[in-house]
């Protein structure tokens, strides 16, 4: 069954936002008010989502087509991000290679290089329904204690509050919609999940398992990293996908 959300059509996803499918860059998430420092200076970003940078701003990598070579068993997609394109220094060179393996899995190898310092944060952004194109309920369990909490902006407000007690305690599997229908200040504001779980442990590690009941596919997230952003398509609108599908 197909369990990635999008359109039939490149002109629907040429009209429609949400990054269905996209590669994001050259930073994925906000960046709180367009602006950062490195080296001692401060860069002024394109604002795209109130006073905040989204995803590259304006015209991101998901609003470019790419160059794309076959490789072996791989398509490597590839474009040149210039010095100064939506604010960020440095000229980029950027890959992304999709490879199908013999034991029937998809890699996404994603890789930059910069010709000074700059800020790089890329991702896949595809939408995931592990029970196939129709409704259908998951659930998640994340090894995580603490979380980041939100500012009426999006950004974190600086506070790392415990998951005890509250619905982003994924210790145990949990389905998704008991955390979307609570009142939770930080559900409300988020309005669904829109968070950062701060991880427990270090190095390569299980840090989350995404299960959809209905089919028995589930979705296993390993990492190295320190904390782990779940978004839950809050911000989609009725639209049609696939097929027909409603969104």
């Amino acid at each position: 069954r197909d369990v990635c959300l999008g359109f039939d059509s490149v002109a629907e996803y040429e009209a429609n936002g949400d990054y269905l499918g996209a590669l994001v860059g050259r930073c994925a998430n906000r960046i709180r008010g367009g602006r950062f420092r490195l080296g001692g200076r401060e860069y002024a970003l394109t604002v795209n989502q109130g006073a905040n940078h989204l995803h590259g701003g304006a015209r991101g990598f998901d609003r470019y087509v790419w160059e794309h070579r076959l490789e072996g068993e791989s398509v490597v997609f590839s474009r040149t991000s210039p010095a100064g394109e939506e604010g960020y220094p440095g000229l980029l060179r950027v890959e992304a290679a999709y490879t199908l393996t013999e034991d029937n899995a998809l890699c996404l190898r994603l890789t930059a290089e910069a010709d000074e310092d700059t800020v790089v944060n890329l991702t896949g952004h595809a939408y995931w329904n592990l029970n196939g194109q129709g409704a259908g309920e998951h659930t998640l369990s994340i090894d995580a204690i603490a979380f980041t909490e939100l500012a009426e902006d999006g950004c974190p407000n600086g506070t790392i509050a415990s998951v005890v007690g509250t619905p982003f305690d994924l210790r145990e599997p949990r389905a998704l919609r008991e955390g979307w229908d609570t009142t939770h200040p930080q559900i409300r504001l988020g309005g669904g999940y829109d968070h950062n779980w701060i991880l427990r442990g270090d190095g390569l590690r299980e840090a989350a398992v995404l299960r959809a009941p209905e089919s028995g596919i589930s979705l296993h997230l390993s990492t190295t990293q320190p904390g782990l952003q779940v978004y839950t398509a809050n911000g989609l609108s009725a639209r049609q996908g696939k097929s027909g599908a409603s969104y």
